[in-house]
């Protein structure tokens, strides 16, 4: 009999680990299994891991908390649609750009005018820029531009100041676009007078006459 004929095989990971006998073989990488993918069984990190640039499984790495931003591995965090990104400090697992945080998970940006969720603290749950979740006034609430932006049909634009061509609702508060021209309403001055940037309410005149008896 044969001295080597029951020596366990130690296989690395991406390598082919079939065999007649599964108990004569094992994964060189301890957090690695030997997985059947379609019919070829190759040693692939077990769930929870991720294979690292070095060809080692390593934790993923929880949503928040440091991670490696030289890593190229797609799933090196652990929760579904984040990924590592540099935020100015160093390697941090954040949702990915187009998604935002909720309660530990990475969910869809919201588009603009779709409905969202009212009760949702997150700031980033819609996904054009200067835009915010709020009641539409017809009791829905949806992803709308902020007070001080408009919509142009795709994205949230700065509204127009006063004295400045415009079209449709366009305008600062308390301005409308009169003539193709963006004109403080009625009560109410372009400020400051040079270049104005806004409409601000005019000061009512107190001078009384009085009658001498």
């Amino acid at each position: 009999m044969c001295g080597n004929q029951n020596k366990i095989l130690e296989i690395v990971l991406n390598g082919a680990c079939a065999a007649r006998d599964k108990r004569l073989l094992k994964c060189t990488d301890v957090p690695a299994k030997c997985s059947d993918n379609g019919g070829i069984f190759t040693c692939v990190c077990q769930e929870g891991n991720f294979e690292s640039k070095a060809a080692t499984c390593e934790p993923q790495v929880a949503l928040n908390a440091a991670c490696d931003v030289t890593e190229f591995a797609a799933d090196q965090c652990s929760v579904v649609n984040s990924e590592c990104r540099d935020d100015g400090s160093g390697g941090t697992c954040l949702c990915s750009t187009t998604y935002y945080e909720n309660g530990g998970t990475c969910l869809l940006k919201v588009n603009l005018n779709a409905v969202c969720d009212g009760t949702d603290s997150a700031s980033e749950q819609c996904s054009a820029a200067n835009s915010e979740c709020r009641d539409d006034g017809l009791g829905a609430n949806k992803c709308l531009c902020s007070i001080s932006h408009y919509d142009n049909g795709a994205d949230c634009l700065f509204r127009i100041y006063p004295e400045v061509s415009c079209s449709g609702d366009q305008c600062v508060s308390d301005a409308t676009c009169v003539s193709s021209t963006c004109e403080c309403n009625t009560g109410f001055e372009a400020s400051p007078a040079n270049s104005p940037t806004a409409c601000k309410f005019s000061r009512l005149n107190n001078e009384h006459t009085c009658m001498i008896m």
